[in-house]
């Protein structure tokens, strides 16, 4: 019986764990890998969404590096998309997971187990209520939604970027580029 590796979280870190596990056995009889991701897109450039939103990059396609299907037909790595890990049992190795589009639990063991989900942004309390405006840049979903946010009528005027690393400063640099004032705001000395 093959082992399984479960991996949660389908963006770089987890799917580069992934082909670094397919290319050290390939024989695909000998490890499945299933990798679990809670959004629609697997490896993609996350600090390209800036270039996105403010045209640079035309198409979000053009940041994404391997689609699941990829994955599957030329690395045998198995992806489930809009599947997000609700739990992890590791008395009985398995992970639960919550099927976004089809409803339904998924449960599916593990003999190894990365999780790669990345950082989640800190948001103000005042933010975690559904207020309009609000978005964090993290995903190519997210990207999609304030792009159609910024292309509504009446457009916005303004913005204020909170946080000032790389991708904070290349969006209030691309949100400039789209004809907003921007107020770019930084709890560090500099940023």
């Amino acid at each position: 019986m093959a082992e399984r590796m479960i991996v949660i979280g389908g963006d770089a870190a987890g799917m580069s764990a992934a082909s670094q596990a397919r290319r050290r056995r390939r024989d695909r009889s000998d490890l499945e890998i299933v990798a679990f991701e809670r959004g629609n897109f697997t490896s993609y450039s996350a600090c390209g969404i800036p270039y996105w939103v403010s045209g640079l990059v035309e198409d979000r396609d053009e940041l994404i590096s391997r689609d699941p299907r990829t994955f599957r037909d030329e690395f045998g790595i198995e992806v489930r998309t809009r599947h997000e890990v609700t739990a992890i049992d590791l008395d009985r190795r398995e992970v639960i997971a919550r099927d976004l589009d089809g409803g339904g639990e998924v449960r599916a063991g593990f003999d190894t187990l990365v999780y790669a989900t990345g950082a989640s942004p800190v948001q103000p309390e005042w933010a975690r209520d559904d207020v309009s405006g609000v978005f964090g840049v993290q995903t190519l979903d997210d990207g999609a939604a304030l792009i159609g946010w910024l292309e509504r009528e009446p457009r916005p005027r303004h913005a204020v970027v909170v946080g000032g690393g790389y991708v904070g400063v290349e969006m209030a640099e691309a949100l400039v580029q789209r004809g907003l004032k921007v107020q770019l705001v930084e709890q560090a000395d500099q940023p």
